[in-house]
């Protein structure tokens, strides 16, 4: 989002730990990066309410309690629009599929289509189902490489572990895919511990081994179109 221009973030994340986590990295990231943190608010997972986090994250609600106060000083009915903030220019999001898909469609009826959304790869399930996923139309992801390269997708392994598993229907597809790189990583790790330099691409991402000796991974970036996630 920072290579794309954009400076002024809005934050949404459920109110659990984990929520909270990617709240705090993101935030530290980007002032890091230069941006600047607006608002964020969290939501109960536990909840079918996701419209009041969205609109108080919008500030919707903030232009219609303007709007009440009016109504109440003049004593008459009084139409109003609610006035979408104009100060931001990404949202990010960290939501799992289902809820995912009912929090997007929210930012849609508030008119903040014209705001990114960026999320993690949590919003998507890892199985293709553009009927499920129609409502997540726009929003951009980072996904590992095993489930968004063709050439990934139609590789002998792929195909005879959805012959034998049906991964490509599995909620697990992610964790084979890490079950490959740790076995095929083995008789790299030498060269990788080696060469600040050295990257060994995998199904799980490009791979690389930090200073320390953990292994760290780049991801791609795709966008939802027709329900589907799209390689940019």
């Amino acid at each position: 989002a920072i290579y794309e221009g954009h400076s002024k973030a809005l934050i949404i994340t459920p109110n659990n730990e984990w929520g909270l986590r990617l709240a705090n990295s993101f935030s530290d990231t980007w002032n890091t990066l230069g941006g600047k943190v607006l608002e964020y608010v969290s939501y109960d997972h536990r909840s079918r309410d996701f419209a009041t986090p969205v609109k108080k994250l919008l500030n919707i609600d903030t232009s219609q309690l303007r709007a009440n106060q009016i109504r109440q000083k003049i004593n008459r009915g009084l139409k109003s629009e609610p006035r979408l903030r104009e100060d931001a220019d990404i949202i990010f999001m960290a939501a799992k599929p289902v809820l995912a898909r009912q929090i997007i469609p929210q930012f849609r009826f508030y008119r903040a289509s014209k705001i990114p959304v960026y999320s993690s790869s949590h919003a998507y399930s890892g199985i293709d189902n553009p009927q499920a996923d129609s409502d997540m139309n726009g929003i951009f992801i980072t996904e590992m490489p095993a489930l968004l390269l063709e050439e990934k997708l139609s590789s002998p392994v792929h195909a005879s572990m959805n012959r034998n598993w049906s991964v490509n229907e599995s909620s697990y597809r992610r964790l084979y895919s890490l079950g490959i790189d740790a076995y095929r990583l083995i008789p790299y790790i030498g060269k990788l511990s080696l060469q600040d330099t050295a990257v060994f691409k995998g199904e799980t991402g490009d791979l690389y081994m930090s200073g320390d000796g953990r292994i760290h991974r780049k991801l791609l970036w795709a966008q939802f179109v027709n329900g589907r996630p799209r390689l940019l």
